[in-house]
This record gives C-alpha cells, sequence and structure tokens, in this order.
C-alpha cells in the first residue's frame, strides 16, 4: 500500500462531490480509496493487458460488491482527470477498462467532469481487483481519491425536517425514511448535528417508533424520528445521518411474501437547518485606524466569534505586526499593533483565526497618514506661549527705552 496523500487530497475531494451524491442517494458509499503512483516504482506482475494499462507503475487495491442493480467505479487525480487512467479484473478474472469493455458498462468520461467512471449494470457480486496508473510513462508521482458506489434503483426516501428554519426554543424533528419498492425498517440508523463553527457536535438518536402489532406481524411504518432540542446555540447545523445495513437486518414494514431481498447498503444522507438568526460573522476595531512608524492597541470586537487565549491569532496585513494579543472573551480581544513606517496606506483586511474558525472583515482596520490634532490643551499652551512671549518681547523693549541714547 503506498502513502496516503495529504494536501492535495483536499483539493481532489472537491471533485468528487458530483458523485458523493450518487453515494447517498443510491445504494451508499462501497469503498473509499486515497493512494498515490508513480513511475518510479516498478511493475507488480500481474495478468494486465497492455491495451489496459500500457504503464510501468501501477496503484493496486481490491474491493467486494454485493449484489446491486449497478455499480460505480470513479477516479478523480490530482492532476486531472486526463492524467489516470484505470482498470478493473471482475470475479471471473475478466478485464474491464475505459478502452476496452463488454456491452454491460458505461463509460463516464468528458472534459467537464473532474472523474472518469465505469457504471456496470448487473455486475457479479463478488471481489474486485482495482490497478490504478498514469496515462503516460513519466517521472510523475499522482495523487487521486477513487470511489465505489452500488446503486439500487429500487431505493428511495430521504431526511427531512418539519422545516428549515426554527426560533430559539422550538424542538427540531427530524424524519428519516428508506423505501425499497416500498417502506423498510430494521436498520442501524445514527445521527450527528455540527454547529457551523465546526466546534459544537451533538449526537441524535433515532428510531422507529410505530409499536409493532403482534396480531399483524408488522414491524413498524418504516418511519425513523429523531429530534434536537430548542435550547441550541444559534447558527446553521449541518445533519449528517448514516442508515447501516451492511449486516442485511432491514425488513419490509409491511408484509412482502413477493418483494425482492433487501441488499446490504450504507445511505448517508446530509440535511441543514437554521436555530434563530442566520450568524453573519464580523470583526470591528476600536481605534480603527493606526499611522505608519506608530504603535497602537486597538480593541477587537467579533460578532458570532470564539476568542480563546493562545487559539486565537489576529492579521492586520502587510506591514503591522501583532505585537500582543489580550483576550477578554469569546467575542473581545486587546491587540497591541506595530506599523511599520513603509505599510501601505488604505484599508485593511483584517483575520482572526480560533481553530478552524477564520473570519475575516475588509477594511475593518486602516493605516492613514500622521495628523496634527489641535486639542484644547494645544491651544491653551500655544497661547501661554505666545503670551510670554510677548512679554518678554515688551520687557526688553521697555529696559531699551530706559536706557536711553
Amino acid at each position: 500500500m503506498l502513502p496516503t496523500p495529504n494536501s492535495s487530497a483536499s483539493s481532489i475531494r472537491h471533485n468528487m462531490i458530483l458523485i458523493s451524491g450518487i453515494a447517498r442517494a443510491n445504494g451508499g458509499l462501497i469503498k473509499l480509496i486515497s493512494g498515490s503512483v508513480t513511475a518510479e516504482r516498478p511493475r507488480i506482475e500481474q495478468a494486465v493487458p497492455p491495451t489496459a494499462l500500457a504503464v510501468q507503475a501501477i496503484y493496486r487495491d481490491s474491493v467486494e460488491v454485493d449484489s446491486c442493480e449497478r455499480v460505480l467505479f470513479a477516479l478523480s487525480g490530482d492532476n486531472g482527470a486526463n492524467e489516470l487512467t484505470f482498470a478493473l479484473e471482475t470475479p471471473a478474472g475478466d478485464i474491464i477498462s475505459p478502452d476496452s469493455h463488454p456491452g454491460n458498462v458505461e463509460v463516464i468520461s468528458s472534459p467537464n467532469l473532474p472523474y472518469l467512471g465505469l457504471r456496470i449494470h448487473n455486475p457479479p457480486p463478488g471481489l474486485w481487483n482495482i490497478a490504478v496508473a498514469p496515462v503516460k510513462l513519466a517521472d510523475i508521482i499522482a495523487t487521486f481519491q477513487f470511489i465505489v458506489t452500488a446503486e439500487n434503483l429500487r431505493f428511495s426516501g430521504g431526511l427531512t425536517s418539519t422545516k428549515q428554519s426554527y426560533n430559539p426554543g422550538e424542538i427540531i424533528r427530524l424524519q428519516l425514511q428508506i423505501n425499497h419498492l416500498t417502506a423498510i425498517t430494521g436498520y442501524e440508523v445514527s445521527g450527528i448535528a455540527i454547529h457551523r463553527n465546526g466546534t459544537t457536535k451533538i449526537a441524535i438518536e433515532f428510531r422507529d417508533d410505530e409499536q409493532k402489532d403482534p396480531r399483524a406481524g408488522r414491524p413498524g411504518n418504516g418511519i425513523f424520528t429523531g429530534s434536537l432540542p430548542g435550547d441550541l446555540e444559534s447558527g446553521v447545523y449541518m445533519i449528517e445521518v448514516t442508515a447501516d445495513n451492511m449486516a442485511k437486518k432491514a425488513t419490509y414494514a409491511e408484509p412482502a411474501d413477493n418483494f425482492p431481498e433487501i441488499p446490504a447498503f450504507l445511505h448517508k444522507f446530509i440535511h441543514s437547518v437554521v436555530m434563530g438568526e442566520e450568524p453573519i460573522q464580523r470583526l470591528t476595531t476600536e481605534p480603527s485606524e493606526g499611522y505608519p512608524g506608530g504603535n497602537t492597541q486597538t480593541t477587537v470586537t467579533g460578532n458570532f466569534t470564539h476568542f480563546q487565549p493562545i487559539k486565537s491569532a489576529f492579521d492586520f496585513g502587510a506591514g503591522i505586526t501583532v505585537n500582543d494579543v489580550q483576550i477578554k472573551d469569546r467575542l473581545t480581544a486587546l491587540v497591541t499593533l506595530s506599523i511599520g513606517r513603509a505599510a501601505p496606506l488604505g484599508p485593511r483586511t483584517i483575520t482572526a483565526t480560533t481553530g478552524k474558525e477564520i473570519v475575516k472583515t475588509e477594511e475593518g482596520f486602516q493605516v492613514v497618514r500622521y495628523k496634527w490634532v489641535w486639542s484644547d490643551n494645544c491651544i491653551i499652551r500655544l497661547l501661554i506661549f505666545i503670551i510670554i512671549l510677548l512679554i518678554i518681547v515688551l520687557l526688553i523693549m521697555a529696559i531699551l527705552l530706559l536706557q536711553g541714547p
């Protein structure tokens, strides 16, 4: 197994969003692989025809595919979809690739798509081998993500809430239902609500709460319900729910003698709700300006922020150095700044970083030219100076007059 990529993997994940919806809605995620290939590594010996992968460097893995209507194999690389390719070995030992495949295989390839895919209709269940390699033999290292999803078109349903926005104090009620031709139940359901700040996470308990009727032998109505309390912090919550039937315990919610067997699945559903007013995070400063070559201490006030001692850092742009930060509370920080003599004049974007929370505000601070400010004290001192000067002049003139010619 080659090392898992790190920094480039984050950009690849964005490319895979298009097909992740398939995993959530049509049968579930079977496997997600992160890896890399390089032309410096020797071939791993296995019978792969040159027409399928005419390269030396090959990354290999395998995945167990259960009985399903369709299975999608999709590859996305950090150097673009056209830099990598892949081939599959079926449980029967046949080789399938984008260039060589039977009639039940659909190739998904387009300049507008960030991935290369093979959708196989009525795939034979069993162990499938995967080989990933660069298109051209070159001295490169290419990182990628490879996703395998089962698609069972008989599945439908989803996760819903009674409404999208809730007032403080209201209970958020959630409902999950999955149909396989008709309602099913008996699978495991787990959920979690994550606040936009990323630090608040609340587990959600779901249950099929219809009582069983022993006379009819019905296991339930197939509707799983869950809730979140009304005392939640205001903001946006992302709700992630997993429906797990990998143990194949799901049953039909009504007598189903002639219905097909419910296959194993792992569905993932995502839903979002808003509690209270949707927070707008921003920063203000007082004083909100400084001049080149000067030092200033400004109070940074946040809106829906979570400042923390040591963890919070502030940035005021080029030429401005943050010398000291004193956190008063999660909304207030006292920041001491040194503004370089060559610091550019004009408005600055200020940034407050606290762990994963990053709050930016444009024109939150300004570097301005030094200005003389005439205060009352300055005017009084100037008048006193002028009066003393006049007195001195008059004394000198008086002395000169007394001395005479």
